[in-house]
C-alpha cells in the first residue's frame, strides 16, 4: 500500500513540473498600453492590457499582478496610464483566465530591446 501511494505521489509531481515546464515555455515579453488598473472588490490588483504589436497578440485582456511586489507593479502600471506611455510586460498571455504579469516595465519613448 505505502508503494502504490509513493507511486500515485511521484506521477502527481511529475505532472506537476511538466505542466509548470510548458507554462514556462510560453511566457514571453510584451509592449502593451495599459487601458485599466486597479483593484478588485477581493483586493486582488488587476491590470487591462493591450498588446502594440501588429496584428495584436490580445486587446484588452485583463491580467493579475504576481502577489510578492504587486503594489510596485501597480505604480509602474498608473505612472504608464498618467504619462501615456507603453509598459514592457513579461507574463504568459496565452492563458485564458487573467494570466499573471511576472515582471512590468514602463517603456521609453526612445525604441530600446528590453534584453540589451
Amino acid at each position: 500500500m505505502i508503494k502504490f501511494r509513493l507511486l500515485i505521489f511521484m506521477a502527481i509531481m511529475l505532472a506537476f513540473s511538466l505542466n509548470a515546464h510548458i507554462a514556462e515555455a510560453e511566457t514571453d515579453w510584451y509592449t502593451c498600453k495599459v487601458d485599466m488598473a486597479g483593484s478588485s472588490t477581493t483586493g486582488q490588483i488587476l491590470v487591462k492590457l493591450t498588446d502594440t504589436d501588429t496584428p495584436p497578440s490580445f486587446t484588452k485582456k485583463w491580467f493579475v499582478f504576481k502577489d510578492t511586489n504587486n503594489k510596485e507593479m501597480l505604480a509602474i502600471a498608473l505612472t504608464s496610464i498618467a504619462i501615456n506611455m507603453d509598459v514592457m510586460v513579461y507574463t504568459n498571455a496565452d492563458v485564458t483566465w487573467y494570466p499573471t504579469i511576472l515582471s512590468l516595465f514602463l517603456k521609453s519613448n526612445v525604441n530600446e530591446n528590453i534584453n540589451n
